[in-house]
């Protein structure tokens, strides 16, 4: 019984069901010289408290068992109280976010059934790329506009409307510049002359 009362910790009992373990298991310690003292017993029961309460009694000075479980129940009682605001001011955070989105206008981004932003879709677990709706993969249509017989870079709907943003196509201009032409430039405050 002493090496379950050294071992004893309160862990995600209360103070109450604590405080009766304790008292039980020091009930059982031998009344001789060897006895455990009341600084022994304030120590052990102190060791066995939950962090946060015990964080919170020893800020306190302690000269006896039964003050020590009282500063734990109010300890505890502190604790329980905090824990309660704090789930009240997230409950009310929550309720406000909840408020919010019935605010925003319709056709806005984020009404509808997804739990994802459209800017970013999920990966998809057929083709292992990020996209939204059904996956097209195999089927030889359009990623575009869903339909058979041409594919997204020659697809007609795309170039009519004009936001082809696909990788294949693109335009761009090269300059080149001819020997003899550099030859009397001035670059970067040096000339290429007889230089």
């Amino acid at each position: 019984m002493e090496w379950e009362l050294t071992e004893l910790k309160q862990g995600s009992i209360s103070v109450a069901e604590y405080t009766t373990r304790f008292n039980e298991l020091v009930r059982y310690v031998p009344d001789s010289n060897d006895a455990p003292t009341e600084a022994w017993k304030i120590k052990k029961y102190h060791f066995g408290l939950r962090a946060d309460i015990a964080h919170d009694v020893s800020l306190q000075p302690v000269t006896s068992l039964g003050e020590i479980i009282q500063k734990s129940y109010h300890a505890e009682a502190s604790l329980e109280e905090m824990r309660k605001e704090r789930g009240g001011i997230a409950q009310k955070k929550k309720d406000s976010e909840k408020y919010n989105v019935h605010l925003k206008p319709r056709g806005s981004p984020s009404k509808g059934k997804h739990d994802y932003s459209p800017r970013s879709p999920r990966k998809c677990p057929e083709c292992g790329v990020p996209h939204n709706g059904e996956c097209m993969k195999g089927r030889d249509v359009c990623y575009y506009c869903r339909q058979p017989g041409h594919y997204k870079s020659d697809c007609p709907k795309l170039q009519k409307s004009g936001d082809y943003s696909g990788t294949t196509k693109s335009k761009g201009r090269v300059y080149s510049l001819d020997g003899e032409k550099v030859k009397g430039t001035c670059f970067g405050g040096t000339s290429s002359r007889g230089n």
